[in-house]
C-alpha cells in the first residue's frame, strides 16, 4: 500500500495527488491550484517552482457557518436565481419567497438548507439586485422578505432574508462569508505577490474539490472570490485527489513525478505573515 506524502501541516498528500491530476508541475506557464475543503489549500507555480499554503477558507464554503447551511447533500440548495420583479404577496400582505427565489436543490427535493455553491449564488444575486450593498449589508427597504429575525443561538434579533418558507439567510451569515471570501482572496493575492506574478500572467486557475466543481463561476467572480479573468482560464477540476490516485495506480512511473513535486515545493505559513490581516481587511 502507498500513501501520497504530504509537505506540511494542512498541506497533505491529497494536494500532491491533485497536482499529479492536473499536471501543473509539468508546464512552463504559471498555474494556480486551489482546493477548498475543510481548509483552503493553495499552490501556485510551474515546472520550476511550487509555492503552497493553507488557511481556514473552507467551513463557510461548505455551509459550516451559515445558520441554515449544510453539506452538499439531498435537499441542499446548490443554485439560486432571483426575480424581484415577480414578488407577490398573499391576502395577508405576506411576501411569497417562492415568487422571488428560484432554487435548485440536490436531488430535486424540498429545500432543507443551503450548501457552499448556493451560498455563493445567494450573495451574488442579493448584491446584483441591490438587496445588499457593497459592504454586504441587507437593505430592508428592498423587500418584505428582509425582516428582523431572532437568532436561536444568541436570542438576539438581526436582519435576515427569507429565501424559502422557514429558511432564512442572516446578516451575520453574510458577514461570516465575506470574511471567508476575503481570506481566500488574500491567500491568492499574497502567493502571487511573493512569487512576483501578476494575475494576468496566470495561465490556468484550477478550482478543485466539490465546491470548485459546482460553484457558478460568474457568481464567484461577481463577489470577488474568483479573479475577473477570461473564464476559459478558470478550470473546475473536481475531485483531483481521487483522480491523482487513479493515475498513480495505472502508472507507477509517476512516483518519480511525486518526488519532483516535493523537491519543488516550498510552504508559506500565512499566520506568520505580518500584513496578512491588513490585506484581508482590504480584500
Amino acid at each position: 500500500m502507498y500513501c501520497y506524502p504530504g509537505l506540511a501541516n494542512y498541506m497533505g498528500g491529497d494536494i500532491v495527488s491533485g497536482l499529479i491530476a492536473v499536471g501543473l508541475y509539468r508546464n512552463e506557464k504559471i498555474s494556480l491550484f486551489f482546493d477548498v475543503g475543510t481548509n483552503g489549500e493553495l499552490v501556485v507555480g510551474n515546472s520550476q517552482f511550487l509555492l503552497c499554503g493553507a488557511g481556514a477558507a473552507g467551513p463557510a464554503l461548505e455551509g459550516g457557518v451559515v445558520k441554515t447551511g449544510m453539506r452538499a447533500a439531498e435537499g441542499a440548495v446548490e443554485a439560486v436565481r432571483m426575480a424581484p420583479d415577480n414578488e407577490k404577496e398573499t391576502e395577508e400582505n405576506k411576501v411569497l419567497p417562492e415568487t422571488v427565489f428560484h432554487l435548485k436543490t440536490i436531488g430535486g427535493s424540498k429545500p432543507v438548507g443551503i450548501c457552499g455553491s448556493g451560498i455563493v449564488d445567494m450573495i451574488s444575486e442579493l448584491f446584483l439586485h441591490g438587496w445588499i450593498n457593497i459592504q454586504g449589508t441587507l437593505q430592508p427597504e428592498k423587500s418584505g422578505l428582509i425582516q428582523k429575525q431572532k437568532v436561536q443561538e444568541t436570542g438576539e434579533e438581526e436582519l435576515a432574508v427569507c429565501y424559502y418558507p422557514g429558511l432564512w439567510f442572516y446578516q451575520s451569515d453574510i458577514q461570516e462569508f465575506i470574511l471567508t471570501k476575503a481570506a481566500a482572496a488574500t491567500m491568492m493575492e499574497y502567493m502571487l505577490d511573493v512569487s512576483g506574478i501578476e494575475m494576468q500572467d496566470v495561465d490556468r486557475f484550477y478550482m478543485a474539490g466539490s465546491f470548485g466543481a459546482h460553484v457558478d463561476v460568474e457568481s464567484a467572480v461577481n463577489i470577488g472570490m474568483y479573479p475577473d479573468v477570461e473564464r476559459s482560464r478558470i478550470v473546475p477540476a473536481g475531485n483531483t485527489s481521487l483522480e491523482g490516485a487513479q493515475k498513480l495506480l495505472l502508472d507507477q512511473s509517476l512516483l518519480q513525478d511525486i518526488r519532483q513535486i516535493l523537491s519543488l515545493m516550498s510552504y508559506v505559513q500565512f499566520g506568520a505573515v505580518d500584513d496578512f490581516l491588513t490585506r484581508m481587511r482590504a480584500a
